[in-house]
């Protein structure tokens, strides 16, 4: 599957767009990936500045709100041999629901840490 449209608007390193919809590439290819997935706008810019703050000189935080998006840059990072550290999803993601997501996350990057997140 080719890499969307959209991650290739935002591929450039240390290129920020919080809250356009599209996602964010905060550091350096070589960090390993941190990536999160919410159809939700609100949660998911609200984890991401969460993942920043806390993570952002070590990791690339990445975030999606279609999940089509997230699958296709999981995919291009696996063939480039690059790390993904943890895949946060939502529970419903635009998809349906995101146990699929995760299968194939774990499926593309098994040591990587997979996660759900849930309103509390």
């Amino acid at each position: 599957m080719p890499v969307s449209a959209a991650w290739k608007r935002r591929s450039q390193p240390n290129e920020r767009r919080l809250g356009d919809g599209h996602g964010t590439t905060i550091s350096c290819v070589d960090s390993p990936l941190v990536l999160v997935v919410d159809r939700d706008s609100k949660d998911l810019s609200a984890v991401y500045l969460e993942l920043h703050d806390r993570y952002g000189r070590h990791y690339r935080i990445e975030y999606f709100p279609v999940a089509s998006d997230a699958r296709a840059l999981l995919e291009h990072v696996a063939v480039a041999g690059e790390e993904v550290a943890l895949v946060l999803a939502g529970q419903q993601l635009d998809s349906g629901p995101s146990g699929d997501f995760l299968e194939d996350a774990r499926r593309l990057h098994p040591h990587a840490l997979r996660a759900v997140l849930i309103d509390w």
